[in-house]
């Protein structure tokens, strides 16, 4: 024990020799500023601490540091570039349970953002799983970045899966979230998936169609599939939508890979 909390002094030396003075104040916050020494205190534990998950949740319980919605994003946000995701989950899911008020949807949308750009498929699951059970309010930010997360990591199911039931997590179906799945899709190459997509929503569409047409554009152009390309081109001109500079240049790439 002497040794362990010894290393942890040693870390958090290390760690704020190098943390920046100004960056606090731009933090995402939800309550009152967090003091420096509170934030250098759980980071230390959370960046350098080896040993067990459960090992972790215990020198976190011993810093007796008092926590606040504000803390535990700092924390996050520091140590999100410098830390396997699973680790920041464990610290999460810790102050989940040891704040003395709950942590309200902002915060909840900001944590599984952070491991959604982290590209951890599991922790993306359980937070997911959390915002379900406590009948949490999914962002359509937070939805949009899921979702390009998911595919990216060949999970194109699981990104369609929580598209059919976002009313599950009181997020709207509507033009911004269809555009989301459908970029996130096309942007691996997945165009007829999107498609799909797009057939089934056709109605929630309005003001947004420029934008599907490029995706799917480039969708059929990642594949090189250039009679699919050119069938997107000749249908933005049928509905006098002028191709702008992006959709002709990947078109073009397309005749030359294809």
């Amino acid at each position: 024990m002497g040794l362990r909390k010894l290393a942890t002094h040693s870390s958090l030396r290390r760690f704020s020799a190098h943390m920046p003075r100004n960056l606090f104040s731009a933090l995402y916050s939800t309550t009152l500023p967090c003091s420096d020494h509170e934030i250098q205190v759980l980071c230390g534990v959370v960046s350098n601490y080896v040993g067990s998950l459960d090992d972790l949740e215990s020198s976190l319980q011993e810093s007796g540091v008092s926590l606040t919605s504000s803390l535990v994003a700092s924390v996050i946000d520091l140590c999100k570039k410098e830390v396997p995701s699973r680790r920041l989950l464990r610290f999460f899911t810790w102050s989940c349970k040891n704040l003395n008020q709950d942590l309200d949807d902002r915060d909840f949308n900001h944590a599984i953002r952070v491991l959604a750009e982290m590209k951890d498929h599991r922790a993306i699951e359980i937070l997911l799983s959390d915002f379900r059970n406590e009948g949490r309010e999914l962002e359509v930010q937070t939805f949009c970045v899921v979702a390009d997360a998911l595919v990216k990591l060949g999970k194109e199911d699981d990104a369609l899966g929580i598209f059919k039931n976002l009313n599950l997590f009181k997020c709207p179906q509507d033009k911004f979230t269809v555009t989301a799945i459908v970029n996130a899709l096309c942007a691996r190459g997945h165009a007829k998936r999107a498609e799909g997509v797009i057939w089934h929503h056709k109605d929630k569409l309005s003001g947004a169609e420029l934008c599907i047409y490029r995706s799917l554009l480039y969708g059929w152009s990642f594949q090189e599939n250039v009679k699919e390309a050119r069938r997107i081109i000749q249908e933005m001109k049928s509905k006098k939508m002028v191709p702008d500079l992006f959709c002709y240049n990947t078109f073009l790439r397309c005749l030359c890979r294809a």
